[in-house]
C-alpha cells in the first residue's frame, strides 16, 4: 500500500520538476560513445545546438523532434551545457527519442545547473521504486510515466526554445542598431550652421562702418 501511493508521488514530482525546469529557462547515447558522436559532426557545440532549435522549431527546416533529438544530443555530447540538460529532459519526456528514466537521469546528473541536478536525484528515487516492483507491473507504470510526461514536457521545452530564439532575434537587432549608428557621418548641428550663414552678413557691415569712418576723417578742404 504504501508502495502504490509513494510511486504516484515520486512520478508526479518528477514531471512536475522537468516541467519547471524549462518554465524557468533521439539516439542511445552511453558515455562511452559521447565523443564518437561529436566527432561525427564538425560543427561547434553552439551550431549544433542552434541546428537541434531550428529541427525543433520547423524555422527554415522541416519540423522533426527526431533530427532535433539527435543534433541535439551531438551538442550535448560535444559539451554544450544547456544542451546537457535539454538531453535529459528528451529522455524524461520521450521528445524525439524513447523514454527512458536511466538516461534521463544520467544526462541531468551531469548538468551544473541545480534544478537539473535535483530533477535527476528525483529520477535516481523513481527508478528505485521500479526496482522494487514485479517486472510486469514495473513495465507497465514506465508507459504511464512516458504517456503522462510528454505532453507537458514537450509543451514547456518547445516553448523555452522559442524564447531563446526570440531572445537571440532581440540580441541580434540591438547588435545591428548599435553598429548602424556607429557607422553614419556626423552631420552640423543647427547652430553651427547658422553661425556660418550670418558670417557674411556682419563681415559687410563691418566694411560699411569701416568706409563711413574714413570719410569722415577726410579734411575739409579737400
Amino acid at each position: 500500500m504504501k508502495r502504490t501511493l509513494l510511486l504516484p508521488a515520486v512520478l508526479a514530482l518528477a514531471v512536475i520538476a522537468g516541467t519547471a525546469f524549462f518554465l524557468t529557462r533521439g539516439e542511445d547515447t552511453p558515455a562511452a560513445s559521447s565523443a564518437a558522436i561529436a566527432a561525427a559532426d564538425t560543427r561547434t557545440p553552439d551550431e549544433l545546438l542552434l541546428a537541434a532549435r531550428a529541427a525543433f522549431l520547423g524555422d527554415g527546416t522541416a519540423q522533426s523532434d527526431t533530427q532535433g533529438a539527435q543534433l541535439m544530443l551531438k551538442a550535448a555530447a560535444a559539451g554544450s551545457e544547456q544542451a546537457i540538460g535539454y538531453a535529459g529532459t528528451l529522455y524524461m519526456g520521450g521528445i524525439g527519442v524513447e523514454h527512458n528514466v536511466s538516461k534521463a537521469r544520467e544526462w541531468l546528473s551531469k548538468s551544473t545547473d541545480e534544478e537539473a541536478r535535483a530533477l535527476a536525484e528525483a529520477l535516481m528515487t523513481f527508478e528505485a521504486v521500479l526496482a522494487t516492483m514485479p517486472e510486469n507491473e514495473a513495465k507497465l507504470q514506465e508507459a504511464m510515466d512516458a504517456e503522462n510526461a510528454h505532453e507537458s514536457i514537450r509543451a514547456s521545452f518547445i516553448a523555452a526554445l522559442e524564447r531563446e530564439k526570440l531572445a537571440a532575434a532581440e540580441t541580434a537587432a540591438g547588435d545591428n542598431a548599435v553598429t548602424a549608428e556607429d557607422a553614419a557621418p556626423e552631420t552640423p548641428q543647427p547652430e553651427a550652421a547658422a553661425d556660418s550663414a550670418e558670417a557674411p552678413a556682419d563681415t559687410a557691415t563691418g566694411e560699411a562702418a569701416t568706409g563711413e569712418a574714413a570719410k569722415d576723417a577726410e579734411p575739409a578742404g579737400e
